[in-house]
């Protein structure tokens, strides 16, 4: 279990060690999401919601389980160093417009997963809907918002933005 912060509530499931965080000085919305479509593979974006979570639990594990939410996707992620990072909307728009900013963000050092070196397909699920404040407000580390479940395997991209 990990957490990041992000008011957006768009997070990146992201292969730092592969992924080009730099987009553009004045980048747009339509820039950057070409660029998240650009490196699906490196990075998979998806919106949580309306935003203001504050912190966010999140599971992720190699293995697909029968869990069911609010709702899932699939999307390719390819692992090349060992490790998988959440990134916050946040920490990849600054790093997409400045040069010396880098993945992971500021506070997001913490916000990481080991995974074996591969291809896989990524099947994010959200467990509640988070409109619902009262579903909200009973997650925690042992029922997180986000479950990341990590299959050997290749599969179409999907959306620049899944969700938004």
């Amino acid at each position: 279990m990990i957490a990041t912060y992000d008011d957006a509530a768009i997070f990146g499931l992201v292969d730092i060690a592969a992924y080009p965080t730099f987009v553009s000085d004045n980048w747009t919305l339509d820039s950057i999401t070409g660029h998240f479509a650009a490196n699906a593979g490196s990075i998979v974006v998806f919106t949580g919601g309306q935003g203001g979570f504050g912190t966010v639990d999140v599971e992720l594990h190699v293995g697909v389980t029968p869990v069911t939410g609010f709702r899932e996707f699939q999307a390719p992620i390819t692992v090349t160093a060992g490790t998988l990072h959440i990134a916050s909307y946040t920490a990849l728009t600054m790093a997409a417009q400045f040069q010396d900013e880098t993945l992971p963000g500021f506070r997001e050092g913490k916000a990481v997963f080991e995974v074996p070196n591969g291809s896989y397909v990524a099947r994010i699920i959200q467990t509640v809907d988070p409109s619902d404040a009262a579903a909200v407000k009973t997650l925690d580390e042992t029922h997180p918002l986000f479950i990341i479940e990590l299959e050997p395997g290749t599969t179409e991209p999907i959306a620049p933005i899944v969700w938004l």
